[in-house]
């Protein structure tokens, strides 16, 4: 549907600019390191006497390759001349400046003159990102070769559009961009949603895995924020601090306060999140040392007998085994509860006595020299219910080496102080 104030066909890219008027907008990008003004993207809306026509919906009028690049290039002139006027006030803060990517599909990335618009405003390339919308290239190589050109031409290189429905996870990997922002359709709702969740965490740990910093995008509520930076967001960006504001004027003092509250507010989530943890870490701990003084009395012939006793009398633990000291399972996975049936257990099944553990997590751990292990949440193989392994090494009555574990159930409040069964 076309905008009021255009017809349905003969809107041309020409009759477009020629009735309407470009104007620049700037939104802030927080870094939430020390709570500063980073970064503005800079962006456009075409208005056209009875409302404002984005920058995607003005290209809709572009029928060629040369009006998407005439386009193109009217829009980032727009946004330099917008950005040169503030650069001196602000001269740690780096210009996001979006490129209309699907003229690389046509062949025409070596014609963009990018450093030479940059540096006729007398602006340095390193105080720019090319913002690229990867979805909107379909050519992984060119996209991948325009990169490389930009880079060598001192450009910061910004990949947004992470997370949405049409974004390749491969190309984080295969561009290594400076800058990921995680789409709005991830972050709006972030704080309600697991699945939202669980995306950002994978999708912020795949970009710092290449060097690049994260930007939340289109963050709106207080909430949402700080599940973004708990998450691993490095920036903020959105209308929580405020609505873009036009060139022409100064930066609006406003980010200070609210980046300010945000970071307290995750400060102090930090700091809970901290206490209940260490909480969790010694209800797990008074269970092993409560267990432990048990098996040592036992040989290894009756560890199964033991695990059964353990199951039984502690609330809170889905399955107990014991490992030697070379990883091999030695016992049963003991449950507290029947295990899976049906369909389900063709996917999740318990290792079985004799079963090599030797490369999990929870035994290396032990097996290098720590102490006492405790695993994050996990999805366990055995039951297929989130769960928190402890692995801790003991010896039985003979003084022979081995390792227990105890797969705790994630969600339970574990009343250790009343449910435990003990030496005696």
């Amino acid at each position: 549907m076309l905008e009021p104030g255009l017809d349905d066909g003969g809107a041309s890219l020409d009759r477009l600019l020629t009735e309407s008027t470009v104007e620049v907008f700037f939104q802030e990008m927080i870094s939430m390191s020390d709570q500063t003004l980073m970064g503005l993207e800079g962006f456009c809306r075409v208005h056209n006497g009875v409302k404002p026509i984005g920058a995607d919906r003005a290209f809709a009028f572009s029928r060629t390759e040369e009006e998407r690049s005439d386009l193109d290039g009217i829009f980032r002139q727009k946004v330099l001349e917008g950005f040169k006027s503030l650069a001196n006030s602000i001269p740690e803060v780096a210009l996001f400046l979006n490129f209309e990517a699907s003229q690389l599909d046509e062949g025409g990335a070596g014609s963009i003159p990018i450093l030479e618009d940059v540096e006729r405003m007398g602006i340095d390339p390193g105080r720019v990102a090319i913002e690229v919308a990867e979805s909107g290239v379909e050519s992984a190589d060119a996209l991948i070769e325009f990169a490389k050109k930009i880079r060598r031409q001192g450009f910061l290189i910004a990949l947004s559009g992470a997370g949405s429905v049409t974004s390749s996870i491969d190309r984080v990997f295969s561009l290594k961009p400076d800058v990921v922002k995680i789409d709005m359709e991830v972050v709006r709702g972030i704080d309600g949603s697991a699945r939202k969740g669980e995306i950002f965490r994978g999708l912020a740990g795949m970009s710092h895995r290449v060097g690049a910093l994260v930007v939340a995008l289109g963050v709106e509520r207080e909430e949402e924020a700080i599940r973004c930076l708990d998450l691993g967001a490095d920036i903020l960006q959105g209308f929580f601090f405020g609505l873009p504001f036009s060139a022409g004027t100064d930066v609006p003092e406003r980010t200070g306060k609210r980046s300010a509250e945000i970071a307290n507010r995750f400060k102090e989530l930090r700091r809970d999140k901290s206490i209940i943890e260490r909480a969790r870490m010694h209800k797990y701990s008074r269970v092993a040392d409560k267990i432990i003084p048990l098996l040592e009395s036992y040989k290894w012939v009756d560890f199964d007998e033991a695990a059964a006793m353990i199951v039984r009398k502690n609330t809170g633990i889905q399955c107990v085994y014991i490992l030697d000291d070379a990883g091999i399972q030695v016992t049963d996975t003991v449950f507290s509860k029947r295990p899976l049936a049906g369909k389900r257990k063709r996917i999740y099944r318990p290792a079985q006595k004799r079963a090599d553990l030797s490369l999990k997590e929870y035994f290396m751990a032990v097996k290098n020299g720590q102490p006492r292990y405790v695993s994050r949440p996990y999805i366990s193989l055995a039951t297929g219910v989130r769960c928190v392994t402890l692995s801790t090494p003991f010896k039985d009555a003979m003084g022979i080496g081995y390792v227990l574990c105890i797969d705790f159930e994630a969600e339970a409040s574990l009343d250790f102080e009343k449910n435990y069964i003990g030496a005696g």
